[in-house]
C-alpha cells in the first residue's frame, strides 16, 4: 500500500513541476514578447538616427567643398598681395 501512496505522489509531483514548468514557460514567452515589442519599437528611432545622419554627412560634404573653395580664394588673395607688393616696389615715393 505504501508503494501506492508513493507512486500515487510522485505522479502528484510530476504533474505539480510539470504545471511549474509550463508556468515559467509562459512567463519567459512573456517577457521575450515584450522584448521584441520594445525593440521593435526602436526601429522608427533608428530609421531617424540614420536619415539625420546622412543628412549631416551630405551637409558635411558640403562644407568641406566650401572651405576647399575658401582656401583657394585666400591663396589667391595671397598670390595678388605678393605679387602688388612687388609692384609696388619699382615705385619710388618723393
Amino acid at each position: 500500500m505504501s508503494r501506492g501512496v508513493q507512486h500515487h505522489d510522485c505522479g502528484h509531483r510530476g504533474r505539480r513541476q510539470l504545471l511549474d514548468d509550463e508556468a515559467a514557460c509562459k512567463r519567459v514567452r512573456s517577457k521575450l514578447f515584450a522584448m521584441i515589442r520594445d525593440v521593435q519599437a526602436l526601429a522608427p528611432r533608428f530609421d531617424d538616427v540614420n536619415a539625420i545622419m546622412t543628412e549631416l554627412a551630405s551637409e558635411g560634404r558640403e562644407t568641406q567643398a566650401s572651405l576647399h573653395e575658401t582656401y583657394s580664394a585666400i591663396q589667391q588673395l595671397n598670390q595678388a598681395a605678393q605679387d602688388l607688393k612687388h609692384a609696388m616696389t619699382r615705385f619710388k615715393v618723393n
